[in-house]
């Protein structure tokens, strides 16, 4: 079990700290506005998410996100839907 902790984490650090921010959110179902990053910015991850088809929208104006049943799953399998395991404490730099 530690050594898929250890991958997880491995894979989870070459992901941008901004990218982790807005997936934490969406794994919280927090809006990935209240991260506390420029508005501009979370709606360019966010774009990027859904172009990679890891997100989408959804008709709800208070959290307009969601994963997608595929990335679901793949993260599910991973283990990487708790916000633990997207490491307690990237540091976001944009």
């Amino acid at each position: 079990m530690e050594d898929l902790a250890l991958v997880s984490r491995t894979a989870t650090d070459c992901i941008p700290g901004v990218r982790i921010a807005v997936i934490r959110a969406l794994v919280d179902g927090a809006s990935p506005y209240s991260t506390g990053l420029a508005s501009g910015l979370v709606s360019r991850t966010l774009e990027d998410l859904e172009a990679l088809g890891i997100c989408k929208r959804r008709d709800t104006i208070e959290n307009p996100y969601e994963f997608t049943t595929s990335a679901e799953g793949l993260m599910a399998g991973a283990g990487l839907l708790s916000t633990k395991m997207l490491m307690d404490d990237t540091v976001v730099s944009g």
